[in-house]
């Protein structure tokens, strides 16, 4: 017997959150354990690769909220390249990209799966000696 497309869809969206909140939890569980042995090498900063059903604004929210600094290194590469420029900006579109741009088909803001998750924690301080300045 046949779904009607309503439910077919929503079975879908229902099995896609879940795939994505088990991958984002496994993510996690990975990441945590890596910033451990990271902060017992005396380290501040790891990087992850993410998977294709790792939800990235989930990931970076998490790590983002709990104080992390948090960075895609990969943006530029996956969006740089087919670009005119490498400074993304709207005045830079003029030519073959401008109509593309403005039809919505250049995308300044997008990090695709899988991508590298740079997580820092490292806070400035000044060294223990520092003298003032005479």
């Amino acid at each position: 017997m046949s779904i009607d497309r309503n439910t077919a869809n929503t079975n879908s969206t229902n099995s896609l959150n879940t795939i994505q909140a088990n991958a984002d939890s496994n993510f996690i569980a990975s990441v945590d354990a890596q910033i451990q042995n990271a902060i017992s090498l005396g380290q501040f900063e790891i990087t992850a690769v993410t998977n294709n059903a790792v939800n990235l604004n989930y990931i970076y929210n998490y790590y983002a909220n709990l104080g992390y600094e948090v960075y895609f290194p990969d943006y530029q590469n996956q969006n740089g390249a087919q670009l005119p420029s490498i400074i993304q900006q709207p005045q830079n579109f003029f030519g073959a990209n401008w109509v593309a741009f403005w039809n919505g088909l250049i995308s300044l803001n997008l990090v695709q799966n899988p991508a590298r998750l740079t997580i820092n924690w490292s806070s400035y301080e000044p060294p223990v000696n520092a003298q003032e300045p005479v």
